[in-house]
């Protein structure tokens, strides 16, 4: 069994679909942004990922999906 320590009330969902589904949990943003780009050049198309933020606030929860405007702009300035 794995675990995975959430910091800050933040954690990321990356989820792949292209014929396998593939989800992983990310306690911070740079670790699937590396994700998204290793999937990308090894040919997975930008509509098969998702990415989502969930923010958690006592016992509430928020989901959100997150932009691939942001995405892209990260995965340049990680280079």
């Amino acid at each position: 069994m794995s675990e995975l320590k959430i910091e800050e009330n933040k954690f990321y969902i990356l989820t792949k679909n292209n014929g396998e589904s593939e989800t992983t949990l990310h306690n911070d943003l740079d670790s699937p942004i590396d994700k998204i780009r290793e999937y990308l050049d090894g040919g997975t198309e930008p509509d098969e990922l998702e990415l989502l933020s969930v923010e958690m606030e006592e016992k509430q929860f928020t989901i959100k999906t997150y932009p691939w405007s942001k995405i892209a702009s990260r995965l340049v300035r990680r280079g």
